[in-house]
């Protein structure tokens, strides 16, 4: 029994949206100003042992479309609120402890224009689709109590951007996902908790890149929380490989282990939210998923 010890339940990510951002895509094949783009080649996506996965057309805006007023129905919003609906009621039932907050996990921006937008629209798509992105998360904190809310931004495209895995990146990347990451950690109020799943993506169960130290995910926990303003900063890595969370992240080259391991639990303000993405309640009632999730779904991306 995990009860006493849980600190918060994610939102599932269950029926459509079981794939993780796949139904975004879809959501843009069905948008009536976007189209595919027979300018760009598709999207090869490998996996880190060479193996081909898929391939992937990507999208772009129509022509004669000004991208600044195009609005996209993400639809995380209507997602979470359902679900909190079904977290309310366990609760209320003593199913799920009273004090676990509900958890909502969110992709960045960069997450679908990576894998689905061609190059040639992914400037202008990048703010069309945060401001979207943005509505929905205005919606669920106008229907969530700060205090019983986890808010998780998922890290994925931005690891793979620092490890130069897609076709091309911008100059200035490193700049670029910060910013970003602050802006979406700033709009998260300081009465819910804040946190960051950095991930290596894993479709077919397996990582698109096989890390071979963790010195892009400490880069990555050292650039944003000093954008945000904060000296505090929780990274969830997947398949137990852990950064020591610490108010400034270092490597493991730097710190010996048992000195990484101590000084893992130091840290205040935002609370790291941990839990797995990829289960929980879902909109339905499974008391089961009061634990951890075990894995991620076999097609993430």
């Amino acid at each position: 029994e995990l009860g006493r010890w849980l600190k918060r339940i994610p939102d599932g990510e269950t029926g459509v949206r079981h794939r993780w951002i796949y139904w975004q895509r879809e959501m843009l094949l069905d948008h009536p100003d976007m189209e595919l783009d027979p300018d760009t080649a598709p999207l090869a996506l490998y996996q880190w042992d060479g193996v081909l996965i898929r391939e992937t057309e990507l999208v772009r805006f129509k022509p004669q479309v000004d991208p600044s007023t195009v609005v996209f129905e993400t639809g995380y919003d209507q997602a979470a609120i359902a679900s909190y609906a079904t977290f309310r009621r366990l609760r209320e039932t003593g199913v799920i402890p009273e004090g676990v907050r509900f958890q909502v996990c969110l992709p960045t921006p960069m997450a679908s224009g990576y894998m689905y937008v061609s190059p040639n629209s992914l400037e202008d798509y990048l703010p069309a689709y945060e401001s979207s992105l943005m509505t929905a998360l205005d919606s669920i904190l106008g229907a969530v109590p700060h205090d019983d809310l986890s808010l998780q931004w998922d890290i994925c495209q931005e690891v793979l951007i620092f490890e130069d895995y897609f076709p091309s990146r911008q100059d200035g990347y490193r700049q670029q996902i910060f910013d970003e990451l602050a802006r979406l950690g700033k709009r998260v109020p300081s009465g819910a908790e804040l946190g960051y799943h950095l991930c290596y993506g894993t479709p077919k169960d397996e990582h698109l890149v096989m890390p071979t130290d963790t010195a892009i995910l400490v880069e990555l926990a050292n650039g944003c929380p000093f954008a945000l303003g904060s000296n505090v900063f929780g990274a969830d890595r997947k398949r137990g490989r852990d950064v020591g969370r610490r108010r400034r992240l270092v490597g493991h080259h730097r710190l010996g282990h048992q000195d990484a391991a101590r000084r893992g639990h130091e840290g205040g303000g935002h609370q790291i939210v941990d839990a797995d993405a990829h289960a929980g309640i879902g909109g339905q009632d499974r008391a089961r998923h009061a634990g951890p999730a075990h894995r991620h779904h076999a097609e993430q991306l």
